[in-house]
């Protein structure tokens, strides 16, 4: 899940567009990328959306504990990023 997202996110994909891209266009490479045969199913898109709201920050604050644990980050302060981006998504025109 984590190198599908990271693909996502290297090519500014939708969830829609990075299934279809891994099951398609590019699907070798894709895959071999992913340590996936060919022949594998992929992850359903809506799975993708759910893994990185639910788990993902919990991956990103586990690594930061470890990091601080191990002294290889400093955890004298809390950052908050509260960025406005927009979304991947079709706009509806009319």
């Amino acid at each position: 899940m984590c190198k599908l997202l990271f693909l996502q996110h290297l090519y500014n994909y939708s969830d829609e567009q990075i299934k279809a891209e891994a099951e398609l266009n590019l699907a070798f490479a894709f895959m071999y990328f992913l340590g996936l045969n060919p022949e594998d199913s992929l992850p359903d898109k809506s799975l993708l959306s759910k893994f990185r709201t639910l788990r993902l920050d919990e991956m990103m604050t586990e690594m930061a504990r470890q990091c601080v644990e191990q002294g290889s980050l400093e955890g004298k302060s809390v950052s908050i990023d509260a960025t406005h981006i927009e979304a991947n998504t079709k706009k509806k025109t009319s």
